[in-house]
């Protein structure tokens, strides 16, 4: 009976860590989201270069809808490409 209470509280226990483990990493991660746009932001009022680049929002963009209704689809990231001695013009 108290090997299955004791069990309880420490399940309890690791639930708990678990969730707090959970919410310091959202924490951590919005800190560092938050130092980079303050630094980004001193950059611009110093009129000079953002020492870390903004994200780019469509990073994970597989296709686009034109407003014409034309989709396109993303590019081949590994494409092969010629050799500069069959590139026309070079020789």
């Amino acid at each position: 009976m108290t090997n299955f209470l004791l069990e309880q509280v420490l399940k309890k226990m690791d639930d708990r860590f678990q969730i707090l483990e959970t919410t310091l990493k959202q924490v951590q991660e919005k800190q560092t989201a938050t130092d980079i746009t303050l630094s980004n932001l001193q950059a611009q009022m110093q009129n000079r270069l953002p020492s870390q680049p903004y994200p780019n929002p469509m990073e994970n963009v597989n296709a686009m809808t034109l407003r014409s209704g034309k989709e396109l689809k993303e590019p081949k990231k590994n494409r092969e490409l010629e050799p500069e001695s069959e590139i026309k013009g070079l020789n």
